[in-house]
Formats: structure tokens, sequence, C-alpha cells
């Protein structure tokens, strides 16, 4: 059984990559030409948004504190990411990035959920694992049209 201090540790973990995602999705967006895929990158940095929110509700909750910031490798892997886009259109290898970063965002979650955790929350954390396979779904049916 993990304690509320255990629980707080993991949701400020899923809050960070959350962010790291907002950043990460807003980034591609403003830089991809293409109206449709801005668009749907923008809707995944929206997603993300609402996600962050929902879990800095729970953090607060439990008596802890929003979490701002991404993590150190999300702000390694969006630099990354940026030179990549300077130095090759390649759609295919930054779908694949973007891809990699969700299945880690994804994993983290399935490793963290608990049956210890309040129900509602249970419930977000799912519908948060939800979301995020879908994208995932849709980011390999885009970077398989390439």
């Amino acid at each position: 059984m993990e304690t509320k201090t255990e629980q707080l540790i993991h949701l400020k973990e899923l809050s960070s990559l959350m962010m790291d995602s907002i950043n990460g999705f807003k980034q591609i967006a403003e830089t991809t030409p293409e109206k449709e895929l801005q668009t749907f990158f923008f809707t995944c940095e929206n997603q993300s948004l609402l996600m962050w929110e929902e879990l800095n509700v729970e953090i607060m909750a439990l008596g802890g504190e929003s979490a701002t910031k991404g993590t150190l490798k999300g702000a390694i892997n969006h630099l990354w990411l940026r030179m990549k886009e300077v130095v090759t259109d390649d759609l295919n290898k930054i779908l694949k990035n973007i891809i990699f970063c969700e299945e880690f965002n994804l994993a983290r979650y399935k490793e963290v959920i608990s049956d210890s955790f309040p129900q509602p929350l249970l419930n977000k954390l799912t519908s948060h694992i939800a979301i995020l396979s879908q994208r995932i779904k849709t980011l390999e049916q885009i970077r398989d049209k390439e």
C-alpha cells in the first residue's frame, strides 16, 4: 500500500512529464508547416495541459505544490529535436522521436498507477492512459503515411 507521500512523488513525476509534453508539442506545432499536423500537435499540447492541470489539482489536494517545470531529460530532448529540425526535414524521424517520448510517458503512467489511489484519481489516471494510447496510435498512423 502506497503512502500519500509516495503517491505525491508519482503524481509530481507525471506532472513534470506532462509539462515536457506541453513544451514539446508546442515546439513542434509552431515549426510544422502542414496545417493539419499543426492542428493535431496543438490539440496534443492542449490535452497535455488539461492532464497537467488535473494532476496538479490532485498534488495540491495531497498537500504538495504545483509542478511548473518539466524534466531535464525533456529539456535536452526538446533541444535535440529543435536541432534535428534545423538539420533535416524528415518528418518521419521527428515523429519517431515523439512516439518514443509518448511511449515513455505511457509506460510511466502504467508503472505508477496503483489500487491505493482513491477511485476518482484512479479514473483520471486511467483516462490519461487512454489519451496517451490514442495519441500514440494516431502518431504511428501519421508516421506510416510518410
